[in-house]
Order: structure tokens, then sequence, then C-alpha cells
């Protein structure tokens, strides 16, 4: 399964996801007939037959590629692996939207792959339980403004090098020094041990903080910043223009109201044929 998701551009966001899903069928069509597209969520994905067993990841930054350059807008893509049967795509669809989820400030990466973001896709998914937990978090941290706990997350992850996490926090290392005294005498925390600093970094992860500015935040209130989500689930919608396909020729193709999937009903030409026969999509 391969997950898609575009940035935004001067269209309209559902307009410009039927006009990837209609780009990616042809595309896909060309590579595996069997290809189904399925816009879903404000996520378009893409479920190929994989008979070498391996994931098409050369073939999905050949996509993206073509996506960019068609739609005029950031295009990226993130391979959550090989489903052994179809009862196993809901769990590669949650995977693969967490790895786009991982990738979405790295703009210069086009294509990720669940292997790569292992460790950030597991680390969310326990920072999740957390949140619908609040008894297994650090309750004592809850005594922190929020420079101090930004202070303690970038020492912590520092691994309690002074220097470096004054460097980053862009204030002077006795600073620092002050503040984790500060921090330790609020909240009898025991940083010389390793599970209260491990407990203590995973609730620091786990509430909502503001996005991340270039150095410390002096007299931030701590308060739950913004909420980043990718929007209202968008379907494939009617009334679709015609679109470029990654041939040049325009796509009489068309994505089902009712469900949202795309399916090439023609034998697709493969990519070294002649390029003026294209791949006819209807919806199933």
């Amino acid at each position: 399964m391969v997950a898609l998701t575009l940035g935004k551009g001067e269209a309209h966001p559902h307009w410009r996801l039927d006009h990837a899903a209609e780009i990616t069928s042809v595309y896909a069509a060309a590579y595996r007939r069997e290809a189904l597209v399925i816009p879903a969520c404000g996520l378009l994905y893409v479920l190929l037959p994989a008979a070498s067993g391996q994931a098409p990841t050369t073939w999905t930054g050949d996509l993206v590629s073509v996506l960019r350059e068609n739609l005029g807008t950031p295009v990226q893509a993130a391979v959550a692996g090989v489903a052994p049967r179809m009862r196993a795509v809901p769990s590669l669809k949650k995977t693969a939207s967490r790895a786009l989820e991982v990738i979405a400030d790295r703009p210069e990466q086009p294509v990720t792959t669940f292997e790569e973001v292992r460790s950030s896709v597991v680390l969310r998914e326990l920072l999740d339980t957390l949140a619908e937990h609040p008894r297994l978090r650090d309750d004592r941290l809850d005594a922190l403004d929020g420079e101090q706990r930004r202070s303690l997350s970038v020492y912590l992850d520092a691994f309690g090098d002074v220097s470096a996490a004054a460097e980053r926090l862009h204030v002077h290392p006795n600073t620092l020094r002050h503040r984790i005294r500060r921090i330790r005498s609020l909240t009898g925390l025991d940083l010389d041990d390793a599970d209260q600093r491990l407990l203590a970094a995973l609730t620091l992860r786990s509430w909502p903080r503001a996005p991340p500015e270039d150095g410390a935040r002096s007299g931030h209130d701590g308060g739950p910043g913004p909420v980043h989500g990718r929007g209202p689930g968008a379907g494939a919608g009617q009334g679709t223009a015609p679109t470029r396909s990654p041939y040049g020729h325009g796509v009489p193709a068309r994505a089902s109201p009712g469900d949202g999937i795309v399916r090439s009903d023609t034998a697709a030409p493969p990519m070294s044929s002649d390029p003026t026969t294209v791949a006819r999509a209807t919806p199933i």
C-alpha cells in the first residue's frame, strides 16, 4: 500500500484530490492493471499487487514526481508495506497515514517507508495511548510552565548535555542549569534515575505543544498549542475536470462519489509503449 498527501495549492482541495486520483489511476494501471486508487480522509491510497513481495519504492518516487509536475503542488508519499491478506489493509492504511505525519515537516523528503520512520510511528502510537490515559503520565510535571517544559524537554533530548541544550534554546548554559535546578525543586524529579527521565520525556511529548519557534519561548504560558490536522475527509467528488495523464493526454476518467474507488478496466500499456494508448478509469 502507498499513501499520498497533497500540499496546499490554488485549486480547491477536493478538486486537487480528484485530479490526483485520475492521474494516479492511469499511472498505476501502467504498472499493475489490478491497481486500486482510493481517495479517503484527505489522502490518496494506492493498492498495488506486489508480485515480487517487495514494496514499489522506486515506482512511488516516480509517481510523486509526475504528480508534482502535473498538479504544481507539493506531494509526499509513504510506502506502508505489503499486506499478506486483505484484512491487513486497514492496519497498513493507518501506518501509511502515520508515516506521512512524520515527514510532514520535511518537504525535502518526497517518499518514505515504514521501515525508515518505524520508531517515530510507534512513538506516536504510544503518545496517543498516554493522551487517552492521563494516569500513565508523570503528573508532577503539571507544576511546570511552558518555558520550563520546553527547557526540560530539550535537556532530556540532549541526553543531559547542558551546552548542546542551551545552544538549541539560545540561552546561556548557566541559565539552563538554573532552570533545571528549579525544575528539580518544583517536581521532585530525580534526573539521575533512568526510569524517571524516560517517563518525563514521554509525558512532555504527550502534551499538545505550540508550533516550534527559533530560540526559547520566554514567558510562554504552557497552554496547549493548536492541533494540526489534515482537515475533513475528502472523498472523490463530482464534476471532476478532465486531466492530463502522465503521458500528456486528457484522461476520460472519473471517480465514483459513492465509494471513491477508481480502477482501470482496460489493459494499460507498459511505460515504454505507445503513449497514445491511455487506460480508461471507471468507478467500481
